[in-house]
C-alpha cells in the first residue's frame, strides 16, 4: 500500500538498510512473475487447494470448479444478480427483474432468525413457475441453412437454464446456514486497489496496477488460510536476485 519512498524509510527503520526504488521495482516484478496463476483446471490442480476441498464451494459457476466432486459446489448470487441487471439490460427480458425480487426476497427470508419450510416453499415454487414461463416464451436459437454444427444459445436462454438446472445450488442459502448468499468476502478484496490510489496515488502504468493486484491477491488469499504472509513471500521472492543495497550512516 505504501510508495515506494515510504517503503525505503520503513526498511531503513527496520533494518539498518535502504534498498533503491529500482530495487523495490524488481522486487515487485519478480513477486509478481512467482506467483503468476491461470485460473483453468490446470492451475488449480497445481495449487491443490480445490482437488483435496471437501467442504461447500461458493463460486461464480466457473465451468473448472465444477471439476472437483469432493466439495459441494453453490452460486454466488451476487454475480448472478449481476447477470439478470445485464439481460434485463441488454435483452429488454422482464423475466429477469422477476428473478432478481425472488432472490432478494429469498434472501430476506434466509436472514430471518425463524423460517418456516411453508415459505421457503413458497419462494421455490414461484422460482419454478417463473423459470417454466420463461423458457417457453424464450425462443430458441435458429440455425441458418448454410451453417454447420451447433448453434450457439443466447445470452438470456444460459442464464435461465442455469436457474432451470442448477436450483439446488442457487437457492442453497436457504437450506444451508452456513452456506452465504454469496460470496463477496473476496469481492471485498477488490477495494484494497482504491486504498492504494488513496495512500499513494494513481498507478502510472497498467502494469503496475497489475502487479499490484496480482500481489495483493496473493496476500489476500494468504491470510484467509492462515499462513505466514512474511514467510510466503520470502518463498515468493527466493530466487531473486538483489541489485546492491544503498546503505545509509555507519
Amino acid at each position: 500500500m505504501l510508495p515506494f519512498e515510504r517503503t525505503r524509510e520503513l526498511m531503513e527503520d527496520l533494518f539498518g538498510g535502504c534498498p533503491s526504488a529500482e530495487v523495490l521495482q524488481q522486487s515487485n516484478q519478480r513477486c509478481y512473475d512467482n506467483i503468476d496463476h491461470k485460473r483453468g483446471t490446470e492451475a488449480m490442480d497445481r495449487i491443490n487447494i480445490l482437488p483435496r476441498f471437501t467442504g461447500k464451494s461458493i463460486h461464480d459457476r466457473w465451468a473448472s470448479y465444477e471439476k472437483y466432486e469432493d466439495a459441494e459446489h453453490f452460486y454466488c448470487n451476487a454475480h448472478l444478480l449481476r447477470d439478470l441487471a445485464s439481460v434485463k439490460e441488454e435483452n429488454e427480458k422482464s423475466w429477469a427483474s422477476e428473478m432478481k425480487t425472488i432472490l432478494l426476497e429469498a434472501l430476506a427470508l434466509s436472514e430471518q432468525e425463524q423460517t418456516e419450510q411453508t415459505q421457503i416453499a413458497s419462494i421455490e415454487k414461484r422460482y419454478d413457475t417463473l423459470v417454466t414461463k420463461a423458457i417457453e416464451e424464450e425462443p430458441l436459437p435458429q440455425k441458418p441453412s448454410h451453417q454447420r454444427g451447433k448453434v450457439a444459445k443466447s445470452k438470456s436462454l444460459k442464464l435461465l437454464e442455469c436457474f432451470r438446472d442448477k436450483k439446488e445450488k442457487v437457492l442453497g442459502f436457504l437450506h444451508h446456514p452456513d452456506v452465504p448468499f454469496d460470496n463477496n468476502l473476496a469481492e471485498r478484496d477488490l477495494r484494497m486497489v482504491k486504498l492504494k490510489q488513496k495512500i499513494s496515488g494513481c498507478f502510472r502504468t497498467r502494469k503496475g496496477a497489475e502487479v499490484f493486484c496480482r500481489i495483493r491477491s496473493y496476500i489476500s488469499t494468504l491470510k484467509k488460510q492462515e499462513k505466514n504472509v512474511w514467510d510466503a513471500l520470502q518463498i515468493s521472492l527466493s530466487s531473486f536476485q538483489f541489485q546492491p543495497i544503498e546503505i545509509r550512516g555507519g
